[in-house]
């Protein structure tokens, strides 16, 4: 089973949100964080998560007057908490399917940028989907390894691997 769509998505915007903030090259990130994922899904490599992430970077670069880091909260904040129609995601639950297990098809970077672009314009019309002051992928059930991804301390060392 493959990693859903969402859940690549949001490693890739957290990768895009680091190295924005950083020195460091998306490499670094990408390496880091796929070597810890790709104990929950195999197809979460450093080489596909770098695409993804690059993929985002790309199009923000098409976007003028944009704040990069409050729209990667965003993103992330709502790709974790509401599925593409704004419904919140189902958890856990006796009679509820659990979305955070594998899926069958393999997203690409396509579908992520595809993600990210489809909610950038929908938060430039709608200002209410920007992340709450304090918000971590910790408070939300099911993902806290996906947490503990992202909040892995990154070196220079880490774009040799």
């Amino acid at each position: 089973m493959y990693c859903p769509t969402w859940i690549y998505a949001i490693i890739c915007n957290e990768i895009c949100k680091n190295y924005v903030n950083s020195d460091l090259d998306i490499g670094a990130f990408a390496n880091k964080y796929g070597s810890k994922s790709v104990n929950t899904f195999s197809d979460l490599n450093a080489s596909k998560l770098a695409a993804g992430a690059e993929a985002i970077v790309r199009f923000l670069g098409t976007v003028e007057g944009v704040d990069v880091l409050q729209v990667c909260s965003a993103f992330t904040y709502n790709t974790a908490l509401y599925d593409k129609a704004g419904n919140p995601r189902k958890t856990k639950g006796l009679f509820k399917k659990d979305d955070t297990q594998g899926v069958k098809l393999e997203a690409t970077e396509e579908d992520v940028e595809k993600l990210f672009r489809t909610f950038a314009f929908r938060l430039r019309s709608n200002p209410n989907l920007l992340a709450p002051e304090g918000f971590s992928l910790r408070s939300v059930e099911g993902l806290t390894w996906v947490a503990e991804v992202v909040e892995q301390d990154v070196s220079f060392i880490d774009t040799l691997s």
